[in-house]
């Protein structure tokens, strides 16, 4: 299983295996001594040796375990693996002593010779276990002791039998020395794999890393050009890690990866925290849609960690090594469709060329936008905001435009979020505030006072210091500068964006919940929020002559946000109908295309004007078209 950690080194464990991969050369050596040993033990004795050998080897096979993978050996298997080592070691350096009793002196020169070829043998074949290096030396170790026994039975010299001896400790000792070299060397080896093993997989989790996938695709891009790779986000889980821990969560990626591993039946890798690695065959893209559907499908129960469910959904994306030349591009081909997945909010997307030629172009935006910044090229147009009840202009909202010298007019859709990325939108909520300032002092010294609302991004919710320089500059404006902040920003970290909210309004600065009805919260759970106004989003309002529904949601909601003090501005207003109908529902602002588009500054100034010109506003009357 590619989730589990890599086991202590079991040096027996080793040892039988190697024992089972050495088996057919051990079987031929034997045939060849037996067959060598013809001539001076005769036909039967060697025969009856080989096959005495070859059944050992037999049940040696059948009964020592064969599993590929290291597992620590049981107390049983370990005696019996032993056992084994022994007897398998006692047949095979028996023909010594067939060779010294039947043979005479030759034998037993020939049995000699063969005991020490068993002691390096049992020195070299079973490094790092001193177990396996006892029981595979001690038949020789006793059959160089029943020499002399053998001897002296054949009247022969004491002397030879002594000389067999003293041979036999110069052996031990020699093979002492071996197996002490053979041991550190297996040492070695052991550290260089275990060095190998951490320097491609995660260590929290001990899952195959990047290295190791980007090693999978090298390997099997030379074989299939069908070669796909999908990258998964766990959805939300820096809030999962957040309940559950670092260490269940952990654990959590890996019963994730087993869950996967079970429907892939791959190589499962750990990319980032959040995210998993993997590769597939698919000839066109409805197969990787389907193939990714089937991974989704696979986390449609809970994964259970420590007694817990969990429920756990993906961001999938997915690239093909047609779109790629190498394994470290395809896997960032998958990152960045993953990523464009992720601003789409949609689960599975395919890496296109357009992506990537986008995110280069990106690389540089984030420069040229600072260099615009001080250049004054990024300005700030205002959308106004009526009072339903007098009719009259009494607020504007900041927007932010970029015109760009070479690129031309480049959309806020396309630079507010890579600016949120890459956190250089701290500069340009600074500047569009600070330029918002200005421009509502200038409109002040003559005779326009309106209240200004500046966006300020979810990813400042978090930035107790960029919060108290919105407040040195806000101050002096205060209480006609507002800042408009979205629902679902403030409910991503609810407390530490509470507290930081309640220090602007305690610096005098207005706060607007922007673009409500787009996220998950309630009035009941917004009325923590130290906020004095309350924007219904466009997508509620832009279709409110048309769709009863939405009718029906913002008079409820304009009545809520009443009780509970709040003033409600609708956004996205688009025609006659819509204004009268929010007028009937007591609903208090009102901006939208049909009022006035955004405008820069100057124009602002001449609109502020002619509304200051027109009769019968005081009665409320709003003009067919208001927009320059």
């Amino acid at each position: 299983m590619t989730a589990s950690p890599p086991p202590p080194a079991d040096a027996l464990f080793r040892v039988v295996l190697g024992r089972q991969k050495r088996r057919p050369t051990r079987l031929a050596m034997v045939s060849a001594l037996g067959a060598s040993s013809l001539p001076m033990t005769g036909w039967r004795p060697a025969l009856c040796w080989i096959l005495a050998y070859a059944v050992h080897q037999a049940i040696e096979h059948a009964c020592c375990p064969r599993q590929p993978t290291e597992v620590p050996l049981s107390a049983w298997q370990c005696a019996r693996s032993l056992i084994l080592i022994f007897s398998g070691n006692a047949v095979f350096s028996g023909l010594g002593i067939v060779q010294t009793v039947i043979a005479g002196p030759w034998g037993l020169v020939c049995g000699c010779l063969l005991w020490s070829g068993c002691f390096v043998q049992a020195a070299v074949g079973n490094a790092g276990s001193r177990k396996a290096v006892v029981a595979c030396s001690l038949p020789q170790v006793l059959y160089f002791l029943s020499v002399p026994f053998l001897i002296a039975q054949d009247n022969t010299t004491l002397i030879l039998g002594l000389v067999v001896v003293l041979s036999g400790l110069v052996h031990g000792l020699g093979i002492l020395e071996v197996w002490s070299v053979t041991e550190k060397r297996f040492e070695s080896e052991q550290k260089a794999r275990l060095a190998g093993h951490v320097a491609r997989h995660d260590p929290e989790t001990h899952l195959p890393n990047r290295l190791t996938l980007e090693e999978k695709i090298a390997a099997e891009s030379q074989k299939d050009q069908t070669l796909m790779v999908a990258v998964l986000e766990i959805n939300r889980f820096a809030d999962l890690r957040g309940a559950i821990g670092y260490a269940l969560a952990a654990e959590l990626i890996r019963q994730v990866s087993i869950r996967l591993d079970d429907h892939h039946g791959g190589i499962v890798a750990r990319l980032s925290s959040s995210t998993l690695g993997l590769l597939f065959h698919a000839q066109n893209l409805s197969q990787a849609h389907a193939y990714a559907a089937r991974l989704q499908a696979a986390m449609a129960t809970p994964v259970v960690v420590a007694g817990i469910d969990v429920d756990i959904t993906f961001t999938i994306g997915l690239a093909s090594l047609r779109d790629s030349d190498s394994a470290s591009l395809l896997l960032e081909h998958a990152s960045v469709a993953l990523d464009a997945a992720r601003r789409a909010s949609i689960s599975v997307n395919v890496f296109e060329t357009s992506q990537d030629a986008n995110l280069a172009g990106n690389l540089s935006l984030m420069s040229d936008m600072l260099r615009s910044i001080k250049t004054g090229e990024i300005t700030n147009y205002y959308q106004p905001k009526y009072d339903l009840r007098s009719g009259r202009l009494v607020g504007v909202e900041a927007l932010v435009r970029w015109h760009h010298p070479e690129r031309g007019f480049v959309a806020p859709d396309l630079f507010i979020p890579v600016a949120e990325e890459t956190g250089r939108i701290r500069e340009l909520t600074l500047d569009v505030l600070s330029r918002a300032i200005r421009d509502q002092a200038w409109l002040a010294d003559r005779g326009h006072k309106l209240d200004f609302a500046v966006n300020l991004s979810g990813r400042l919710l978090q930035d107790a210091e960029i919060i108290q320089t919105i407040i040195d500059i806000a101050r002096p404006a205060a209480p006609r500068v507002s800042m408009e902040v979205t629902e679902t920003a403030m409910m991503a970290y609810p407390e530490k964006a509470i507290a930081l909210l309640q220090r602007l309004r305690s610096a005098g600065i207005g706060l607007s919940i922007d673009d409500y009805g787009t996220g998950l919260s309630s009035l009941a759970y917004l009325k923590n929020i130290p906020a004095a106004e309350l924007k219904i989003d466009r997508s509620f309002v832009t279709h409110l002559d048309t769709c009863r529904e939405d009718e029906l949601l913002v008079r409820s909601t304009i009545a809520l946000a009443h009780s509970l003090g709040l003033r409600v501005v609708a956004e996205g207003v688009e025609s006659r109908r819509t204004l009268e109908i929010l007028r009937s529902v007591e609903c208090d602002l009102a901006q939208g295309y049909y009022l006035a588009r955004p405008l820069p500054l100057a124009r602002l100034a001449r609109l502020l004007e002619n509304d200051l010109a027109r009769p019968n506003r005081a009665c409320g009357h709003i003009p067919e078209k208001l927009g320059l």
